[in-house]
């Protein structure tokens, strides 16, 4: 689930793929989703997720503040999302089956209610072979 934040006038994509295995930023590049990382951190730290935010608006030589605008990841838990604590490229960040992953961008001007993905987890189930 990708909220592109209040201030884009994007619309939210979701997307599910089946029989993934990988991390969340393989899991991004597999969703056709195009993450983006820094100068410092090119396929770590994600600056820009399905072209957003533009160029013009942050050039990802550094890792973006809060203030400048930055994507917050978020895994499923219980029904509901949670901020990782993981890196979405980090090795040890498997993507569960049967789990959700979103991301929200977020600004100084983002209100509290919408720094967290504007859908609901969804219900997924994970068969078994």
């Amino acid at each position: 689930m990708i909220d592109f934040g209040s201030e884009s006038a994007l619309e939210s994509k979701v997307s599910c793929l089946q029989d993934f295995a990988g991390n969340g930023w393989q899991l991004l590049e597999e969703a056709d989703l195009a993450p983006t990382g820094t100068s410092q951190y090119p396929a770590a730290f994600v600056c820009r997720i399905g072209g957003w935010p533009t160029e013009t608006a942050q050039d990802c030589l550094d890792t973006p503040s809060y203030q400048e605008g930055t994507w917050v990841y978020f895994k499923s838990l219980a029904g509901e999302w949670v901020r990782s604590g993981q890196g979405a490229a980090d090795p040890n960040n498997r993507v569960a089956c049967g789990a959700a992953e979103g991301w929200v961008f977020i600004t100084p001007n983002t209100p509290k209610s919408e720094q967290s993905p504007s859908a609901s987890v969804p219900e997924l189930t994970c068969a078994t072979k």
